[in-house]
């Protein structure tokens, strides 16, 4: 499932695993870091950055050798805090922009020491 579009691998694991949570009841086992793996055909390690990833947002909690599971709904989703991979797109866009800001400001500074030594 995990394609290289220029999202991390972990990211769109976690994007998909949201949206069934969405359907899911708190309680409810997600599949087991095998059965995720080979379906996403990624490694273990990318399943358990998808998953810290939702427990960080109190989306599932994790029990060792038990497994994941929907979190309690009064926790699901109601963290206060935006997600990773929103903050992570606000930050590229911002130093896109500061990159392109820096751009203007090295041409105008150019062009104005270019007209005062005429």
């Amino acid at each position: 499932m995990a394609e290289w579009s220029g999202t991390p691998a972990y990211e769109q694991v976690a994007d998909e695993l949201r949206q069934r949570i969405a359907g899911m009841k708190p309680g409810d086992k997600l599949p087991s870091l095998p059965k995720l793996q080979e379906e996403f055909g990624v490694s273990v390690t990318v399943i358990r950055m998808a998953l810290a990833e939702l427990r960080h947002e109190g989306r599932v909690v994790t029990h060792q050798g038990k497994g994941a599971f929907v979190a309690d709904s009064a926790l699901a989703g109601q963290t206060g805090k935006r997600g990773t991979t929103d903050l992570e797109a606000d930050l590229r866009e911002m130093k896109k922009l500061l990159k392109d800001l820096q751009q203007r400001v090295n041409v105008l500074e150019t062009k104005s020491q270019g007209s005062s030594n005429s």
